[in-house]
């Protein structure tokens, strides 16, 4: 339990911190080298809402285990998403992205390809009812 400053890199163990505008209800953060890692709580980040028990932002990418995030307008209702280079990754909830809805167990999005495993997906207008779809 405290607060610690490493070579300009902040970690919280428990309580409310505010970085850069940003306010963060967490048990713990850490931010090394300018990346974000939230275990549990409430995160507002750059207009972003996170309600979830673990996040973590690595060189702008972003991962979700548990709860609902708001990323750059799309909703994220689900057990685990990360964001990879743009990659969108969901393990299994309902996620919104660039208007799109998904509603699955896993869905992938590489380099565009995509890659649902199972469930409904909404791309473009188009419904999608399949266990895998490549």
């Amino acid at each position: 339990m405290g607060v610690g400053m490493i070579q300009g890199d902040v970690y919280l163990m428990m309580g409310i911190c505010m970085i850069q505008g940003d306010v963060y209800l967490i048990m713990g953060v850490d931010m090394i080298h300018g990346d974000v890692y939230l275990r549990i709580g409430v995160g507002i980040k750059q207009g972003d809402v996170y309600l979830m028990m673990g996040i973590g932002m690595i060189h702008g990418d972003v991962y979700l285990r548990i709860g609902v995030g708001m990323i750059q307008g799309d909703v994220c209702l689900l057990i685990g998403v990360g964001m990879i280079q743009g990659d969108v990754y969901l393990m299994m909830g309902v996620g919104m992205i660039q208007g799109d809805v998904y509603l699955m167990m896993g869905v992938g999005v590489i380099q565009v390809d995509i890659y649902l495993m199972m469930g409904v997906c909404m791309l473009q207008g188009d419904v999608y009812l399949m266990t895998v779809l490549v």
